[in-house]
């Protein structure tokens, strides 16, 4: 919270990011949180909370979507070290869930494994679609 804090008050410390830090976690690592963010450039973790080298667990995934491989990841800093504090960081204006909603609106496929994403996000589009679309379903 008080790096979020500095972050949105333009009065960042970049903790943890010296000679010293680096020579410490080389030898072992205890973050104190995971994070599961989106690929968005915007949004670097270690940016947005005003983080160093070994403060944080941290996946990255189109959309926030997630897998069992992004699941054991999460589980890794919990289940390993005990790791405290687990957060899912959303966004505003997320292309990749932009491109999605908008290829199955379309009823069209987004190319190669971008896809993927889009397939992990249909169940989530299905149902308030059918909640609050009355003419139109997603497909």
């Amino acid at each position: 919270m008080e790096g979020n804090k500095r972050w949105q008050e333009g009065d960042l410390k970049h903790p943890d990011r010296d000679p010293e830090r680096r020579e410490f976690v080389a030898a072992e690592q205890d973050p104190f949180g995971v994070i599961l963010s989106c690929i968005d450039s915007r949004v670097p973790p270690e940016l947005l909370f005003d983080t160093g080298l070994g403060d944080l667990f941290v996946m990255r995934t189109g959309g926030q979507v997630v897998d069992s491989v992004v699941t054991g990841s999460v589980e890794y800093g919990p289940m390993t070290s005990g790791t405290p504090l687990i957060v899912v960081l959303g966004h505003q204006r997320c292309g990749a869930v932009k491109a999605s909603y908008e290829a199955m609106r379309d009823g069209k496929k987004l190319p190669g494994n971008l896809q993927s994403i889009a397939d992990a996000l249909r169940p989530a589009y299905r149902r308030p679609s059918r909640k609050s679309m009355t003419t139109r379903s997603m497909p």
